[in-house]
């Protein structure tokens, strides 16, 4: 600052002192206290670092006159911060100006941009460039425009012109401007963030020395059902609980089950210390650093290891309810005949066995000796006196009389006390009186023949097959007893005195498959058809049972169909005779169906449906087709299949006294061709010389492995869709020479493999074999040329009793391929009449009045 009582810049001499002998009030010293904050925001300059024009910049005139009257203090060209000052008072009349001022210094040391214009003399500044104490006092000392970047201020560390303010230069740096709290340092080099890892690793460090100094000895303070086991070896905890923890945890002890107290003896009932297994549980070193800072402060508890006899245990339950058990009674009515009496209630209790073993185990896990084994109690909820009222009030009125019931057109019968005594029933009410009412499926029961006399019963459709064709027969709504109903009414009708009656409701009774139902099922074709034979009387008897049982049923898409499921057991109560088929084990009331097996499992073979339970006879029989047969038993062997197609399926049966035919109606959309292999796995049977009267000779047979090719074909097109293979192995049966008789012809070689075969599926009878000579007829599923026939010659065989027989089914889809039909054929021994359309026709013509084939039996 310069003025007629100023020295420039550079001049020596006192200091400058004001009319009243003070140091200038214009120059504050560096010891005075700071300055009040002031606004520093020059309203000049619009941008920082960029000089406003000069336009806007203040002019002379606008300059006050300094109050000593000592003119305007002319303003030194300086190079701007990008801050300029607008003179401020404070609360003491001292102007000053801007304090926000920076020297802006460049890589040569010099400001480029323009200097201020010098102002008028007199007029106040914020600081001059020319007066190093003005300079020091406002922006820190040693402040000099345009020195190097390297000689900075040392309060101002990072360079970038903002000095502290104050009066002690040597004041510390607060804590926000703490050079190690700046970005600057590197954030691990930090005290809140060194002093966090230093303990953690210090604890990681204990933490591994803990675990390494433990080693293999069983954890300190570790504490087995009450015994101490903490820094023994596993040797030692071994013999430890061998010695005291088998006995103690052997010895018997006292259990309370309500008001029953029990002697529970642990060993007796199959609870055991698992020594190894206990050692091993407690010797494992603890890796959770909780449980390990707290096992030196307390123990360290394991649970035993037990070795439990579960059977042994249930049976020691068993024991503690026979002991614990009460039996529990509610107050009800009880009907002896047609006499009701009172029962009295007892409240009862039952041992929960499950929990009562579970407390068992853990208390010896624990150590502990408390047993308390839980109880479920049970409260009667009807009294005495309120079962006595129900029995004046209904019981006794109710079994008084019958009860007349009435239908339309004059029907009538008499539902008779027992049948009411059978219908009654009583239970506790939730206001603990006894409630009566009428089981409605007793009540129709009671019914019997005469329900029929008040209701008929739906029909539900069915197929009507004529020669080639199938047609729907309708379905028809019927009527139904609503025992519901009744039983409603007969609740009034009871309580009434003799004479009484109730009249019989009825409902609408749906069928089970209506006539949409059936259109839509889509059943209009053939698609597979087989026919097996047999010369038995017994055999034939049994067939027909069971073929009269399967014709006409009708298997939805998605369904199992079961053949022993749909015959029941077959005994001799429905007409069923001792019989043996070809190749099954031995003769039984209601067997030797397994031609009729063979002929539905070949129907499910060429109708491309899925074989889900199927079983071979265990040796091979010329009498069914290698690969294609099947038997059945009714207590463990079932031929099962699933109807997997779009389309519903219906079977229809035709059988004579000496063959079965099995034919499946649907829609036809795959054809299915069946292509044998070759034999492999052959196996010679063994020999055997037997006597008596009741030997009998047999060549026996050799037992093969025999594969079987379903290839499916897209109907119509002939196009293959996948391929699935049939392994099936039969067994060799023995060859038996009897003393004294001729010697049996050499055993026969397995049957050369079939040409392809394609399933016809018109349903025809074959001409009626002889009875020495069964045949076998297959047919196709696709329209048919004209049928060819070849034989084959397979040797008639004796065979033992059949074994399951492993079946192994390997699928594969293949690229589509144009294959052309092939003519069906049929295989029959030599000599057996062959199938001609005639004879066919023949067989299958219907009775008189019927569109069915004629279904002839003779024995």
């Amino acid at each position: 600052m310069s003025g007629p009582d100023r020295r420039a810049p550079g001049e020596t001499g006192s200091t400058p002192v004001g009319p009243d002998g003070q140091t200038d009030p214009f120059i504050p010293k560096v010891t005075d206290p700071a300055p009040r904050p002031v606004d520093q925001t020059d309203p000049y300059l619009h941008q920082v670092g960029v000089p406003p024009p000069m336009a806007d910049r203040p002019s002379a005139a606008d300059h006050e006159t300094s109050p000593e009257g000592r003119g305007t203090v002319p303003v030194q060209p300086v190079a701007a911060s990008g801050s300029g000052g607008r003179a401020e008072e404070d609360d003491t009349g001292a102007v000053f100006g801007d304090t926000d001022v920076h020297a802006v210094i460049t890589d040569a040391g010099t400001d480029t941009r323009p200097a201020v214009p010098a102002a008028p003399t007199g007029t106040p500044t914020a600081a001059s460039a020319g007066d190093p104490d003005v300079f020091e006092a406002v922006t820190g000392p040693h402040a000099v425009v345009g020195q190097e970047a390297s000689s900075r201020p040392a309060d101002d560390p990072a360079g970038d012109g903002a000095h502290r303010t104050g009066t002690d230069q040597n004041e510390p740096y607060p804590d926000d401007m703490d050079p190690a709290a700046q970005p600057g340092t590197a954030w691990w080099r930090r005290a809140r963030v060194l002093i966090p890892l230093g303990l953690l690793s210090s604890l990681l460090l204990l933490y591994a020395v803990d675990i390494l100094v433990a080693g293999n000895d069983v954890p300190r303070n570790t504490v087995v059902a009450g015994l101490p086991l903490g820094g023994l070896t596993t040797a030692e905890a071994a013999r430890v609980l061998t010695e005291r923890g088998v006995p103690a945890m052997a010895a018997p002890r006292s259990a309370t089950a309500g008001t029953v107290t029990l002697d529970v003896r642990p060993a007796e009932a199959g609870v055991t210390l698992d020594v190894p297994g206990t050692v091993e549980a407690a010797s494992a070193q603890p890796l959770n650093p909780i449980t390990r800072v707290w096992s030196l402060f307390g123990d360290r508890r394991v649970d035993a290891v037990l070795d439990v006899d579960q059977p042994a245990l249930d049976e020691a339950m068993t024991g503690f309810a026979e002991q614990v058990d009460v039996t529990f009674v509610e107050g009800s009515i009880e009907i002896e005949g047609t006499t009701p009496t009172v029962v009295h209630p007892s409240d009862g209790r039952e041992l929960d066995r499950a929990e009562a073993a579970d407390v068992l185990q853990a208390a010896l896990r624990t150590g502990s000796r408390q047993l308390v084994f839980p109880v479920l109690e049970r409260r009667a909820q009807v009294t005495a006196a309120e079962a006595g009222q129900t029995l004046e009030s209904f019981a006794v009125p109710a079994l008084s009389a019958p009860v007349l019931l009435t239908g339309g057109e004059e029907t009538t019968t008499d539902l008779t006390v027992e049948e009411i005594a059978a219908a009654l029933r009583f239970g506790p009410g939730d206001d603990g009186s006894l409630l009566p009412w009428v089981d409605e499926a007793s009540l129709l029961e009671g019914f019997g023949a005469d329900a029929g006399q008040f209701a008929s019963p739906p029909v539900d459709a069915t197929f009507d097959v004529s020669g080639a064709s199938v047609s729907v027969i309708p379905s028809m709504e019927g009527t139904a007893i609503d025992a519901a109903s009744l039983a409603q009414d007969l609740m009034r009708v009871l309580r009434l005195p003799a004479p009484r009656e109730s009249a019989v409701p009825l409902m609408v009774a749906r069928p089970g498959l209506s006539t949409d139902e059936a259109r839509a099922l889509n059943i209009v074709d053939p698609v597979s058809t087989f026919t097996s034979a047999y010369d038995d009387a017994g055999v034939a008897q049994n067939i027909r049972i069971v073929a009269e049982t399967v014709d006409g049923a009708v298997i939805r898409p998605g369904q199992t169909y079961s053949l022993n499921t749909a015959t029941g057991a077959r005994t001799a109560e429905q007409g069923y005779v001792e019989a043996a088929a070809p190749g099954e084990a031995e003769a039984a009331v209601g067997e030797g169906i397994s031609p009729l097996a063979t002929a539905m499992f070949n129907a499910v073979f060429f109708a491309g449906l899925e074989p889900v339970r199927h079983t071979a006879h265990s040796s091979y029989n010329a009498s069914y087709p290698a690969g294609r047969d099947a038997t059945v038993r009714y207590d463990d062997t079932d031929l099962t299949w699933r109807n997997d197609s779009a389309n519903g399926i219906y079977i229809q049966t035709n059988w004579t006294s000496t063959a079965v035919t099995v034919t499946f109606w649907s829609a036809v959309t795959l054809q299915i061709e069946a292509v044998s292999g070759s034999q492999s796995n052959l196996r010679q049977p063994a020999s055997e010389t037997r006597s008596g009267a009741g030997c009998q000779t047999s060549s026996g047979s050799a037992g093969f492995e025999i594969s079987m090719t379903r290839v499916f074909m897209q109907a119509g097109t002939g196009r293959m869709l996948r391929e699935e293979e049939f392994t099936t192995s039969y067994d060799p049966t023995p060859r038996v020479l009897c003393v004294g008789a001729p010697v049996p012809p050499p055993v026969a070689d397995p049957p050369p493999p079939e040409p392809p075969v394609v399933i016809d599926p018109e349903p025809t009878l074959s001409t009626q074999p002889s009875s020495s000579t069964p045949t076998t007829t297959a047919a196709t599923t696709t329209p048919r040329p004209p049928p060819t026939t070849t034989a084959p010659t397979p040797t008639t065989t004796t065979t033992t009793a059949p074994t399951t027989t492993s079946t192994t089914i390997t699928t594969t889809t293949t690229a589509p391929t144009t294959t052309s039909t092939t003519a069906s054929t049929s295989a029959a021994p030599t000599g057996a009449p062959t199938s001609t359309p005639a004879a066919a026709s023949a067989a299958a013509t219907p009775a008189a009045g019927s569109s069915r084939p004629a279904r002839m039996l003779t024995l």
